[in-house]
């Protein structure tokens, strides 16, 4: 005997649900257990600037230490879905110092957005120099470590950490994979020069420092350490 279209209707929408929490929850599942690892950084955390300034900020729940400001700044991995669903920044923070980088020099960094109530804000995870010599360019040590995947392990641990490049932490390939591809994208030191052309240097106003402190205090007093499960969400929006 026929369905029904009232019969029908409702096991088509049993159907979808029955997807939709296998969905849910496979992806629960996987997220927790990356959260239980680690969380390595992806290529769409990597971002091309020169360094302008670096002014202290209050400490909040990420242990954040001082705002920084870059310009011009670029994620230059990011495919084009990413660039459509990433705020981008207009604040950045760090929890490390930054020594051994002057003002106006260009650098190569992993940044990312920590909490989802605030896109705008970026937490820079580490820097290294980016310089050009020869039409060969080259990236200095990291400032600071950084979560990065091991490769041959299949997990966070690395006995060497102070050995990793800056891009040699993502899942498929090493540093050596993607400064090949920088290098294609900027095959002259002329080339980098004009997608990043050194900026006036100068000094900052002190209603900015007091806009940037005013907002590092309120973010004090209202970011909340974020779950596992925030942490995870956040984490493959990265990889959109």
């Amino acid at each position: 005997m026929p369905l029904t279209t009232t019969t029908q209707t409702i096991r088509n929408l049993n159907t979808v649900n029955y997807v939709s929490s296998l969905f849910i929850g496979s992806l629960a599942i996987t997220t927790s257990s990356l959260a239980a690892a680690c969380m390595p950084h992806s290529p769409n955390d990597v971002f091309i600037a020169r360094l302008q300034s670096v002014t202290p900020a209050a400490t909040n729940n990420f242990g954040v230490t001082q705002n920084l400001e870059f310009k011009p700044a670029n994620f230059i991995f990011r495919s084009l879905t990413s660039r459509l669903f990433a705020a981008s920044p207009t604040q950045w923070q760090s929890n490390f110092p930054v020594v051994g980088i002057q003002p106006n020099e260009l650098i190569i960094g992993l940044a990312y957005n920590a909490d989802g109530h605030y896109p705008e804000l970026y937490q820079v995870a580490s820097l290294a120099s980016l310089s050009c010599a020869d039409d060969i360019l080259t990236m200095g040590q990291p400032l600071a470590p950084f979560v990065a995947w091991n490769r041959e392990e299949s997990s966070c641990r690395h006995d060497n950490p102070a050995a990793l490049g800056i891009l040699d932490g993502f899942f498929d390939y090493d540093q050596s994979y993607y400064l090949a591809k920088l290098q294609a994208k900027y095959p002259t030191c002329e080339a980098l020069e004009k997608a990043y052309p050194s900026q006036p240097i100068h000094s900052k106003v002190k209603a900015d420092r007091q806009s940037n402190a005013a907002n590092s205090s309120g973010l004090t007093g209202q970011n909340k350490s974020l779950s596992l499960w925030q942490q995870a969400v956040a984490w493959f929006k990265r990889l959109l």
